[in-house]
């Protein structure tokens, strides 16, 4: 039997949905901790985040929780390309920082720093990746809210 592998952006009730993202099996959201403040904690969405890097890699984001001290546990996850022979998705969990209405990290690379930082405006997350070695400019994404 031929089997095709098809990775596919579903419209679902208005909102996005992406197959093929990778996460953890778990993966755990919990409501900001007591006592941070309101612009920390506005990152904070049950469902996560979703976009697509470039217009074209499948994205996700998950805050895991909110710290009082504007610090986060993030899951940072990406699929493939549809049509592209991209590497495998898969994500990552590290720690963020919260400043006003900008949240960064670094992704752990062995080869390159790799920095990512998202700035909430109206809801929406507007993303920037870039790595120390690339010659090429920062990817963007912008990411909705997850329904």
């Amino acid at each position: 039997m031929f089997f095709l592998k098809i990775f596919v952006l579903l419209l679902v009730s208005g909102g996005m949905s992406f197959a093929e993202v990778a996460r953890p099996s778990n993966l755990k959201v919990t409501e900001a901790e007591a006592g941070t403040p309101a612009e920390c904690a506005a990152f904070f969405h049950e469902a996560g985040w979703e976009g697509l890097w470039d217009n074209q890699r499948p994205h996700e984001l998950w805050i895991e929780n909110i710290r009082k001290d504007c610090t986060a546990q993030v899951v940072y996850a990406f699929g493939a390309r549809p049509g592209k022979n991209d590497s495998p998705s898969y994500f990552r969990i590290t720690n963020a920082e919260i400043k006003g209405s900008t949240m960064s990290f670094s992704l752990p690379s062995k080869t390159a720093k790799i920095s990512v930082t998202y700035t909430l405006s109206n809801e929406t997350l507007s993303g920037t990746w870039q790595s120390d070695q690339s010659t090429y400019p920062p990817s963007t994404v912008s990411l909705a809210k997850r329904k």
